[in-house]
């Protein structure tokens, strides 16, 4: 074979790469903003970025006040795996662990903290 036709199938083999990196990530999101869906976080979080609006800032008033936005979450935390120990109340941010302990399942947990880390300040 030519040299020129090694590359082409080189270049060929790097597209086809590229864009199953793509459709895992794009999945990736998809699947972690229905886990934030389905575990209810949207019962005190809203991530305005997403399009995601917190059931308490539609009630309005002082229950508004306290929705939190993680639309940069990813930007203010160390790593996605800090996340999961945060949802697991195995650490403490600003001297309190969170409220609620997730209860699904681990990979549940991982894709769900890997998506809220890749959320970095996209209002």
């Amino acid at each position: 074979m030519r040299m020129s036709s090694w590359l082409w199938m080189l270049w060929a083999a790097l597209l086809v790469v590229g864009l199953v990196g793509v459709a895992t990530a794009q999945e990736k999101a998809a699947s972690g903003k229905e886990l934030f869906t389905k575990y209810k976080c949207t019962m005190c979080h809203s991530i305005k970025a997403e399009g995601i609006e917190a059931k308490r800032a539609a009630e309005g008033g002082e229950a508004e006040a306290k929705v939190t936005d993680l639309s940069d979450v990813g930007s203010k935390v160390e790593s996605a795996q800090w996340i999961q120990d945060w949802l697991l109340k195995k650490v403490e941010k600003d001297g309190k662990k969170h409220k609620v302990l997730f209860k699904g399942t681990e990979a549940e947990l991982k894709t769900l903290a890997e998506w809220l880390f890749s959320l970095k300040g996209k209002k």
